[in-house]
């Protein structure tokens, strides 16, 4: 593979755009991306992000997204990052950004907290409803999507060959301002 410089990406948008030219340089129909600070660099929505999210949930993955090679975006997210707990406002972050699909992650009334296990579960349910006939080839954080929830890729779509991002990523980053290098992993 040649390197090549990256122009800088001012955008969410355009960040998308150019990751969605890069998985078809790599002939890869979509990517999984579970990282709360990738997310927000590729949507601009502080998944996870807010510290009182990190001290509710913890330091792990609680929502996901995809991008397909067409640009297409869609994401799984905890109810609790799109409404406010306390008036019901729903929050219009996500308004452009491709189908959102929530799951009940935090009740006062039910689970506190939203286990491995179960996400996966609802990860399926996501993932299900995705296109199944492009589920090829399909890149991941591979450092970052615990075994847990790879399973459930596997599951819904046995023959989908799982390719690493990492590096590209990594390489995105480096190209990027001093801001999104100070909040990478």
């Amino acid at each position: 593979m040649v390197w090549r410089p990256l122009e800088s990406k001012n955008s969410p948008e355009e960040r998308r755009n150019f990751l969605a030219s890069e998985l078809l340089r790599v002939e890869a129909d979509w990517v999984i991306i579970s990282h709360p600070k990738h997310i927000f660099y590729l949507t601009g929505f502080p998944s996870n992000l807010n510290a009182w999210y990190s001290l509710m949930k913890g330091p792990r993955s609680t929502s996901f997204m995809t991008l397909r090679s067409d640009g297409r975006c869609a994401l799984l997210l905890g109810r609790s990052e799109l409404e406010n707990p306390f008036t019901g406002e729903r929050t219009d972050a996500l308004r452009g950004l491709g189908d959102v699909t929530e799951y009940e992650d935090y009740s006062l009334k039910g689970e506190m907290v939203t286990y491995g296990d179960r996400l996966a579960a609802e990860m399926k349910r996501w993932l299900g409803g995705l296109d199944r006939h492009r589920f090829r080839k399909v890149a991941i954080e591979e450092w970052h999507l615990a075994e847990v929830y790879r399973d459930a890729l596997h599951t819904v779509h046995p023959d989908a060959r799982v390719v690493g991002i990492t590096v590209l990523l990594g390489r995105i980053r480096r190209q990027e301002s001093p801001s999104w290098m100070s909040t990478g992993r």
